[in-house]
């Protein structure tokens, strides 16, 4: 990996090879970010994308590890978990057919490279387990109304 700072956060190009969430989510410890959203484009050799079931309240995911697949659209955020950095990531990915599959990320493997840009915010921003969702939260201070 390779970064730059910027004056709003990162800029983070990631190598073949590299497992994409332990990269970044040890790039955000590091650095101690503790809140901000990131976006990225590339290929990835494998990723392990899917859904959450909210009756099952578990997800399901899929590997797609068959060719080399264009990340087409990556975005998520930072948060911490347990005082640790979490990325919540979504992603869409192509094939050599060009039909796109896309969901939440649970692992991903840089194919080719993957190129990041990381928005720090200022803060921290805390995920705390929701019960009736099944999900850890960002908690939030301030509310609007419907």
């Amino acid at each position: 990996m390779t970064y730059k700072q910027t004056n709003s956060g990162y800029i983070v190009r990631l190598f073949q090879g590299e497992d994409l969430i332990a990269s970044l989510t040890n790039f955000c410890a590091e650095h101690r970010i503790e809140s901000g959203r990131l976006e990225g484009i590339g290929a990835v050799s494998s990723a392990t994308i899917g859904y959450y079931d909210l009756d099952e309240k578990e997800y399901h995911f899929t590997t797609y590890d068959d060719v080399i697949y264009e990340l087409v659209s990556m975005t998520g955020n930072v948060a911490l978990v347990d005082g640790k950095a979490f990325l919540h990531v979504h992603a869409s990915i192509a094939g050599q057919d060009l039909k796109v599959l896309g969901g939440h990320v649970q692992e991903m493997t840089v194919g080719v490279t993957v190129e990041v840009f990381l928005a720090v915010c200022d803060g921290s921003v805390v995920r705390e387990l929701d019960e009736g969702i099944g999900l850890k939260l960002m908690q939030l201070p301030d509310t609007c109304p419907l």
